[in-house]
């Protein structure tokens, strides 16, 4: 019975943790939608470093992309170890909200199945999920002061150490950027347990890859660490370095009813969220 309780306190503990860790990258990404016409667009009022914005034909390092570069904003990797974070862009701005998600220009609601069209959603896919990993490991600096870099963190059993807790979600969340922004290469050579020799192995997002001893696990942790994480976390410093950000906000919004003759147009229904 205690141990079913110590066990239930632990990950109620644990969810509050990584909640709080979230909330900062939650306000931002919050009402991420497919946009087609019809977008409202407002400003908040917040800075972006200016060396961060490097508005340049954003590449993969594995694959060239032909599109419009207007349409992106890149941030540079620090390390060609790592994937350029490449979002869309308004007015100049990172674009959040209801981004372009390359539907058929002559039909909104049907998804551009074409290959340029894909490719520009897995760049994009990609980058937004690298800016969010960049906010959450900046959230989470203090983590990342007291996380283990010698070993993985193996929390004690029946009792809740803050620093434990602490190192345990910064490995975490480490390893999620890792897998999700590296090279193919760094992927191959962290996550991957080439038990054939022939480098065709299955890659899993586990230090040292498919079934890796313990050994390996930490190995391939500690090696990581030595070499990059100093890296990420100078990279990290330019997303909200003072707690704020610009950036354009957009919203899909639909016409309500009859065109109205009185008022000289439609009625439209705002996104805003009402409080509960």
């Amino acid at each position: 019975m205690n141990g079913q309780f110590f066990k239930k306190l632990k990950q109620q503990a644990e969810e509050k943790i990584i909640k709080k860790a979230d909330k900062k990258v939650g306000d931002i990404l919050d009402g991420k939608q497919d946009s087609a016409n019809g977008t409202n667009t407002q400003t908040e009022a917040i800075t972006l470093p200016e060396a961060q914005k490097t508005e340049q034909k954003a590449t993969q390092q594995n694959t060239a992309i032909a599109y419009n570069e207007d349409d992106y904003l890149v941030y540079k990797s620090p390390n060609q170890a790592f994937k350029d974070i490449v979002v869309q862009k308004f007015k100049g701005l990172p674009r959040f909200g209801a981004i372009d998600s390359y539907m058929m220009q002559d039909n909104p609601k049907k998804v551009d199945l074409s290959k340029e069209a894909g490719e520009k959603r897995n760049l994009t896919g990609t980058g937004y999920a690298g800016f969010a990993h960049l906010v959450r490991i900046h959230s989470l600096k203090e983590h990342f002061k007291v996380m283990d870099r010698t070993a993985l963190t193996q929390q004690t059993k029946g009792k809740i150490i803050e620093e434990e807790a602490k190192s345990s979600l910064a490995q975490k969340v480490l390893k999620e950027f890792a897998f999700d922004m590296g090279t193919d290469a760094l992927k191959k050579e962290y996550f991957m347990n080439d038990w054939s020799g022939t480098g065709k192995s299955a890659l899993v997002r586990e230090w040292g890859g498919h079934q890796a001893d313990d050994f390996t696990e930490n190995e391939r942790y500690v090696s990581f660490v030595e070499k990059y994480l100093d890296i990420i976390l100078k990279w990290s410093k330019s997303f909200f370095s003072d707690g704020t950000e610009d950036f354009q906000l957009v919203h899909a919004i639909k016409f309500q009813g009859q065109y109205d003759f009185d008022k000289g147009g439609f009625w439209i229904r705002l996104p805003i969220k009402r409080p509960p």
